[in-house]
C-alpha cells in the first residue's frame, strides 16, 4: 500500500459526513479542543483524497471534530491517493483500532455493517479474514451477536459499552422497535436490574407476548404490571420480586394457582419453623419432603403431633389434590 504524504489540508476540504473509516459515534472532547486550542494539533490525521477532490478521514475523527470546535482552518495529514484501495485502508484501521484490545461490541457491530454494505464481504469472509484483525475468535455465534447491535438505541448502546447488559440481551433487542427497547432498557434502570434477573425478566416477558400474542411494551403499560413499576413506595428489589411473582403468574397460571393454593395450606396448618415441607419442583410429581430438627422426645412428639393434626384436618389430601 502507499505511503501517505504529510500536507497541510484545509478544514473545508475535509467532508465531515463520510464515515466510511469511523468505528465509533463522533464526539467533541472538550479536553481535547482545550489542548488544540492551546498548541495545535499535535498528532496528524489520515486521510483519503476522493475522485470528487475532496478528502474522508481514514483515522482522526475526534481530533478533527475538537480542530473544528477549537477554530482551526487548517491541520496537518498524512494523505493517501484516491487510487488507493479503500478496503486494505480499511484493514489497517481495524489493525490499528484493535492493536491494544480487541475491538468491543459496538466497533465490531459497525465494521461487520461497513463490510457488508460497503465492501460487499461475504459473512464468511469477515470471519476467517477480519476478525483476526479485530482480535476477534473467528466464530460464527459472535457475527450472529455483534452485527444487529449498530440497531440498538444509544441508552442501550451506553449500557453495552459499562458491561451492565449482556450482549445476548442487547442482540435480541435490536432485532426489537426502539420503542420495545426503550421500554426495556426503562425496566432495567427502574429495576435495577443485574444481568442474570435482565435474562430470567426477559425470557419471561418474550413467552408471555407470545403465548399472549402481544408486545411485552403493552404487558408492561398495563395492569398487574404497570402498577407495580409505578409504585412510589417500593423499592427496586421489592418492585423486582413483585414484578416477577406477577409475570411468573402470567406465564405459569397452573403452576401459580398451585402454589397459592400450597402456600393457604401451610398457613392453615400451622406449622412451626422446626418443620419444612416441600413439594417436587413446580409440582412435577405427588412427591413432598417433610423434614423435621428435635433435641429431646418431647419435642419429637409434638413435631409428630402438629403432622397428625394435618392429616386430621384433610390437609394431607389437599396437598395430594395440587398436582
Amino acid at each position: 500500500m502507499q505511503e501517505p504524504v504529510l500536507n497541510t489540508i484545509a478544514l473545508a476540504e475535509i467532508d465531515a459526513t463520510d464515515l466510511l473509516f469511523s468505528l465509533n459515534p463522533v464526539s467533541t472532547d472538550p479536553g481535547l479542543v482545550a489542548s488544540i486550542t492551546a498548541i495545535g494539533l499535535a498528532q496528524p490525521l489520515r486521510l483519503q483524497k476522493r475522485l470528487d477532490h475532496h478528502y474522508r478521514i481514514v483515522s482522526g475523527f475526534q481530533r478533527f471534530a475538537a480542530a473544528r470546535a477549537a477554530g482551526l482552518e487548517s491541520l496537518p495529514a498524512f494523505v493517501y491517493n484516491s487510487d488507493v484501495d479503500s478496503l486494505q485502508l480499511y484493514e489497517w484501521v481495524l489493525a490499528e483500532k484493535s492493536c491494544a484490545k480487541p475491538l468491543n461490541a459496538l466497533q465490531a457491530s459497525c465494521a461487520i455493517t461497513r463490510l457488508r454494505t460497503d465492501f460487499s464481504r461475504s459473512d464468511e469472509e469477515i470471519i476467517r479474514r477480519f476478525f483476526p484483525l479485530m482480535r476477534l475468535a473467528p466464530n460464527p455465534r459472535l457475527l450472529s451477536l455483534y452485527a444487529p447491535l449498530q440497531r440498538l438505541e444509544l441508552p442501550l448502546q451506553l449500557l453495552l459499552l459499562q458491561d451492565e447488559i449482556s450482549i445476548e440481551i442487547a442482540a435480541a433487542l435490536a432485532a426489537r422497535s426502539a420503542q420495545e427497547q426503550i421500554c426495556f432498557h426503562d425496566v432495567m434502570q427502574t429495576l435495577r436490574l443485574g444481568k442474570n434477573r435482565q435474562r430470567e425478566f426477559w425470557l419471561l416477558l418474550t413467552d408471555i407476548e407470545r403465548l399472549q400474542k402481544t408486545s411485552f411494551a403493552q404487558l408492561l403499560g398495563q395492569a398487574p404490571l404497570g402498577p407495580v413499576l409505578a409504585e412510589p413506595s417500593l423499592t427496586p428489589s421489592q418492585k423486582s420480586d413483585k414484578l416477577k411473582l406477577a409475570l411468573m403468574h402470567l406465564r405459569y397460571p397452573a403452576y401459580s394457582a398451585a402454589l397459592d393454593r400450597y402456600e393457604k395450606i401451610l398457613h392453615r396448618a400451622k406449622l412451626p419453623p422446626e418443620i419444612h415441607l416441600r413439594p417436587a419442583p413446580y409440582f412435577a410429581s405427588d412427591q413432598f419432603q417433610v423434614d423435621f430438627s428435635f433435641r429431646s422426645a418431647k419435642e419429637l412428639k409434638q413435631r409428630l403431633k402438629v403432622l397428625q393434626d394435618m392429616l386430621d384436618q384433610g390437609l394431607a389430601d389437599e396437598l395430594m389434590d395440587l398436582v
